[in-house]
């Protein structure tokens, strides 16, 4: 999670000089590479529910997260999602362009003062030009001088990325309610098992990943 600062410009000088360093020659070689700064759009309207599911569809389309079978899709569930968003001031999308044409985008919801990113993917032809990063960068720019969000939550996972950013790290736990029925219970205990189930699968498969590394690479410990 990284706290906004009140301008881009603070966000900039907050990092340490490393860091700095690699995001000016992230940006120089999206410029370089695409030929120019590339374009943002932001949409936060009711009536741009349909052009901005078209956008976001022609680059979700090509990303490798369709190829993984995941992100957004056009759907009546997605664009029900993005309607209900939209309607109530949280949906803050944003699209990329080069040369008119999107290549990259985020969809995200600022509520309470965070905001929060959800769907993204970036078109792989232009993979040279790190769109996912110019994208990142143009969004915190973005919400530093709107401050419609005093808070940026990078989500799941742990990537170089996102300690370059200087973001703070947050435990989350996932919480589950069963009715005290007999249904209820045999969901709870379904639960339980499963994720039992997948805590031994993962701790098994990282043993036995770390048996072969160390057999591979005697120098391994």
């Amino acid at each position: 999670v990284l706290a906004l600062p009140r301008s881009f410009a603070e966000f900039r000088r907050a990092l340490p000089g490393k860091a700095r360093s690699n995001l000016n020659h992230a940006a120089n070689v999206a410029r370089r590479t695409l030929g120019g700064e590339p374009e943002l759009r932001c949409f936060s309207r009711p009536d741009e529910l349909d052009e901005l599911v078209r956008l976001s569809e022609t680059v979700a389309r090509t990303s490798y997260h369709r190829r993984a079978g995941f992100g957004f899709t056009d759907s009546p569930a997605a664009r029900r999602q993005l309607a209900h968003a939209l309607a109530r001031g949280w949906l803050r999308a944003h699209v990329l362009f080069s040369g008119g044409r999107p290549i990259a985008f985020e969809h995200g919801l600022a509520y309470r003062g965070t905001y929060f990113g959800r769907h993204t993917g970036f078109d792989p032809a232009f993979a040279e030009a790190r769109p996912g990063v110019a994208l990142l960068l143009r969004v915190i720019e973005r919400l530093c001088d709107e401050r419609t969000a005093e808070r940026l939550d990078l989500g799941v996972m742990d990537t170089q990325l996102k300690r370059t950013l200087g973001g703070l790290p947050e435990e989350r736990v996932s919480l589950y309610l069963f009715a005290p029925s007999a249904r209820g219970r045999w969901l709870g205990a379904s639960r339980a098992a499963a994720a039992w189930l997948e805590h031994a699968a993962r701790a098994t498969l990282g043993g036995t990943l770390a048996r072969r590394l160390r057999r591979a690479l005697p120098g391994a410990r």
